[in-house]
């Protein structure tokens, strides 16, 4: 599968998965990410043609701004944030959020919730993404999980050319806080901080949750 992927000249997408556990996975990522590969998993999603065929009602809009202000932050008290993720996964909102025991509950909006999913969603599933825009209450944050794809943005030939297009594509959706799962951005003095920090359309972000585990320095900057 490697050998495949490094035929391939760099700035190409990848769709579908490229590993079978989580072992491979870390492996397959950073070989994909060090020649400049962009995966977007779709592994498991029933009828992606059909969906990406279906239009939604208006062009591309941006989320609705009618999110509740939430308190101030207290630097003496320990402050949490509860997110579902995996979302990089076009399976997982097309497949697993509609079904009741999520989105579709009766007691989403009683507490605030990040929901984690690709920016691609927009464009391979333009009326699936319409429908979270459209429903989510003042308590639904969406997350922009991972950017354009799942990539180690660290070991990409041109990083900047990666947040450009992720900052770009939130802008579009009205999306403001990205979930990296880069683990070099836990680091505070990490280069690639400075791709991040002046990638063009940077004030598309208020915030960015670092890493997919215990952190080294920081968890959310």
């Amino acid at each position: 599968v490697a050998k495949i992927m490094d035929s391939y000249p760099g700035k190409q997408i990848l769709y579908g998965y490229v590993s079978d556990d989580t072992v491979e996975e870390e492996i397959a990522v950073e070989r994909a990410s060090t020649t400049g590969k962009y995966l977007v998993p779709t592994s498991e999603v029933s009828n992606l043609s059909y969906h990406s065929a279906v239009r939604a009602d208006a062009p591309l809009k941006p989320l609705k701004k009618k999110r509740k202000r939430l308190p101030k932050l207290d630097s003496s008290e320990v402050n949490v944030a509860i997110a579902i993720t995996d979302g990089d996964n076009m399976q997982i909102p097309i497949m697993q959020y509609p079904i009741p025991g999520f989105w579709d509950t009766e007691d989403r909006g009683v507490m605030p919730l990040g929901w984690s999913m690709g920016v691609s969603l927009s464009s391979l599933a333009p009326g699936i993404w319409e429908f979270y825009r459209s429903t989510a209450k003042p308590n639904d944050e969406i997350v922009s999980i991972m950017g354009i794809a799942y990539v180690h943005a660290s070991t990409l030939p041109e990083p900047a050319e990666y947040y450009k297009a992720t900052f770009a594509s939130m802008k579009d959706m009205g999306l403001t806080t990205l979930w990296s799962l880069d683990s070099s951005l836990t680091i505070t003095d990490e280069p690639l901080w400075d791709a991040f920090e002046n990638a063009p359309s940077r004030k598309a972000w208020k915030g960015v949750l670092v890493g997919y585990g215990p952190s080294i320095d920081k968890a959310f900057n």
